[in-house]
């Protein structure tokens, strides 16, 4: 259907012309959505735009949008950079948002609601036709044209909620308390509402309803709801602040102007506008203004009587909607003196752009002139993971981690190891100063990096280890001599081991003594010929375990899954051939062979199909895998770039057992890296998916949730349009 279609049949909408129910809601003309670029940033499909945030504060300000697939995807303040799906808001038409809550008008007419941030979609509200929110109101027009409001935080006697039948007791509390925020009140006397918009501060609302027979009614803090005068062939409505404005079916635009104390309001018509087509939905993106689609496709706005050119970035002529961010008046004030245009964000068939200083949640850069979209880390070709941090290595050499940042770690100078519940943790990618040219290794607790001329240094707390009672370097590094260029590293509680050319070399305590004790220079990598050639490494605490070129497993160290070791010789692990991989965790060890995964521990476990190996020891298979190429200790990547997790992972994922499940990632991954409790896989896009375990803030993409049941992309940065 074209653009001109649209206009003919909404036109004809009070007579039903176009096939539509006499009860259905005005629907803005928009332009034909073209096709989202698929090399384009946020190339996915932005249909409508909603904005929440906490009063003024631009640095709490949220976006929402809808993609192609009408599922809900937001980003800034608590979610974060990139956009990230809202679970069990799909379907969806529109979009809304408080400072609490994102709701979603389906395609049924279900309005479902989500907390900000994350948390189970309920169902509010059922057959309406529009919805929007202002502060932490939130109100609905069903199909029978009244009007029902939930959500704000007002009590019975404000006057806001004066005209409310059966308007319960509100307070800022409810908020966050579901077993109030979903009561609802219905408007008095109004039974023929089409549309709803509102504008305003939060304390001060203006809500206006355009009704089937043209005219538009609307209330407010200081005003009972009630019919404006002298409008009565409204097509489409919008508010300039707090006045309506209508688009005539005469042709034109028309706003309400201030009228004194019990005096009628006027209406003004705006000059130049008898070409304008539909609104732009959103707030405006200057106080007091109107912007239209005129019949060309155009945008136009019109402010008091000057039709002007909108202060957007330029190429950015296709947005259906937009959502301003109200900053600082210093702020805006140097935006005006630089020339910018002030902050906000629009939904366009290319997705969501944003422009302005501080913009969504000041995370856009700071002389942001063109447009730029909210997108994931991007650009990475290598990752790395410990127990709770993660790194990411980018095209152009930069070494992002992020995570919970032990004895340092990921180079913030606040740990206190006195305070060990109060170990800070990098929420989102932030640069990591390395040695120059460096690829990273993480273990545990620790980074260590190989730079250009394959020197070793570490940071965390094997770093500790090696600096036997030294103090470290002034940039954190402690170098480790004696192995140049390693291809693999790996490190346990006191011991940093090396692979080079198969030989397995070891610098900081001596794994294969009953104690930590302290090879003769802690900071020199030894020759640790007990494992043998090897062709993969991992460690564990003071253990030491390599998949050797035999294909067999040998383990050194004080305590090995559930053995003493040796300080004479490496312990072999039994039942274990053709490894080409190893992982060693606490009780157990994880091996990669010819495909399957396969697991040896102390006690059996599901869901690996265990039987009983010789003097304790449980030996088990993967089920249904045969085709893996790398693991974690809780998932595996197959080849062609699915991903399977088992265990708890598993059932976090939706499984009904500890069996296998694939994970629902947006591509292929060409990597997997990850902890017992968590995973993060990299894309054939360059872009990271991190799902599980996120207490420490190791998934990467804002702030901390305890598990998250859905892989997340890892916060990135603005790209430019």
């Amino acid at each position: 259907m074209t653009s001109s279609t649209r206009y003919a049949c909404l036109l004809a909408l009070l007579t039903s012309a176009c096939g539509s129910s006499p009860t259905a809601g005005v629907e803005a003309p928009v332009p034909e959505q073209a096709p989202a670029e698929a090399d384009a940033p946020g190339a996915w499909t932005a249909q409508r735009l909603a904005r929440s945030g906490e009063g003024y504060d631009s640095t709490a300000t949220g976006f929402c949008s809808i993609d192609a697939a009408e599922r809900v995807v937001c980003w800034g303040a608590a979610w974060g950079v990139a956009p990230r799906t809202v679970e069990g808001l799909d379907d969806a038409v529109e979009v809304v948002a408080t400072p609490t809550h994102v709701c979603a008008r389906r395609r049924s007419g279900e309005v479902a609601c989500s907390r900000r941030g994350g948390g189970d979609a309920e169902v509010v509200l059922e057959d309406t036709v529009d919805v929007a929110a202002l502060g932490y109101e939130l109100c609905a027009v069903t199909r029978a044209g009244e009007v029902t409001c939930w959500g704000g935080p007002w009590s019975e006697d404000h006057p806001s909620w004066r005209r409310f039948r059966g308007a319960v007791e509100r307070s800022h509390a409810m908020a966050g308390t579901p077993e109030t925020w979903r009561r609802r009140a219905r408007l008095d006397g109004l039974t023929d509402a089409v549309a709803l918009r509102a504008s305003g501060p939060a304390a001060a609302p203006r809500w206006c309803a355009l009704r089937r027979s043209g005219a538009v009614t609307c209330w407010g803090v200081d005003e009972e709801a009630g019919p404006l005068e002298g409008i009565g062939d409204a097509l489409d409505l919008t508010l300039a602040g707090p006045a309506p404005c209508v688009l005539r079916r005469a042709g034109g635009v028309v706003c309400e102007e201030a009228a004194a104390p019990g005096e009628t309001s006027m209406w003004r018509a705006i000059p130049q506008s008898s070409d304008a087509r539909a609104f732009v939905r959103g707030a405006p993106l200057r106080d007091a203004e109107v912007c239209a689609r005129v019949a060309a496709g155009d945008l136009a706005c019109w402010h008091a009587d000057d039709r002007f050119t909108p202060p957007l970035p330029e190429g950015l002529t296709d947005l259906t909607e937009v959502a301003p961010v109200r900053e600082p008046d210093a702020v805006r004030g140097a935006a005006r003196a630089d020339g910018l245009p002030e902050a906000g964000c629009a939904a366009t068939p290319r997705g969501p752009w944003c422009w302005g200083p501080l913009a969504a949640a000041g995370r856009a850069p700071e002389a942001a002139r063109g447009p730029v979209a909210p997108v994931g880390l991007s650009d990475v070709v290598e990752l790395t993971a410990g127990d709770w941090h993660t790194c990411a290595r980018r095209r152009s050499g930069e070494i992002l981690c992020w995570g919970r940042n032990a004895y340092q770690a990921l180079g913030e100078p606040t740990y206190d190891p006195r305070a060990e519940d109060a170990v800070p943790a990098v929420a989102s990618p932030t640069p990591l100063a390395t040695p120059e040219g460096a690829r990273v290794f993480a273990g545990a607790t620790d980074v260590c990096a190989v730079d250009a001329r394959g020197r070793v240094a570490c940071r965390g707390q094997v770093a500790h280890a090696m600096e036997a009672g030294g103090a470290a370097p002034d940039d954190g590094w402690v170098p480790a001599v004696g192995l140049t260029a390693p291809e693999r590293l790996v490190t346990g509680v006191y011991t940093l081991c090396g692979l080079r050319r198969s030989r397995v070399s070891c610098a900081g305590r001596d794994v294969r003594q009953p104690g930590p004790q302290p090879l003769e220079v802690p900071n020199r990598f030894a020759p640790l010929a007990a494992l043998g050639p090897a062709v993969d490494l991992s460690a564990y605490a003071n253990q030491i375990c390599a998949a050797g070129r035999d294909g067999r497993v040998r383990c050194v160290g004080s305590y090995v899954v559930g053995r003493r070791g040796d300080a004479r010789a490496a312990m072999e692990l039994p039942a274990i051939r053709g490894a080409t991989r190893v992982l060693l965790g606490e009780r157990r060890v994880w091996v990669l062979a010819e495909g399957h995964v396969r697991a040896l521990a102390e006690e059996a476990e599901p869901p690996f199909a265990s039987l009983e190996e010789g003097d304790g020891w449980w030996y088990g298979e993967l089920p249904g895998i045969d085709d893996a190429v790398d693991l974690t200790p809780s998932c595996a990547l197959r080849d062609g770039g699915a991903v399977v997790c088992w265990g708890w992972l598993a059932r976090l994922l939706g499984a009904e057992t500890f069996h296998p499940v694939t994970v629902p990632l947006e591509g292929a991954a060409t990597q997997l890296v990850g902890a017992p409790g968590h995973a993060c896989a990299l894309l054939d896009n360059g872009q990271v998916r991190c799902w599980g375990d996120d207490r420490f803030e190791q998934l990467g993409d804002g702030p901390a949730a305890r598990w998250l049941d859905t892989p997340v992309a890892v916060d990135g940065e603005w790209t430019g349009g």
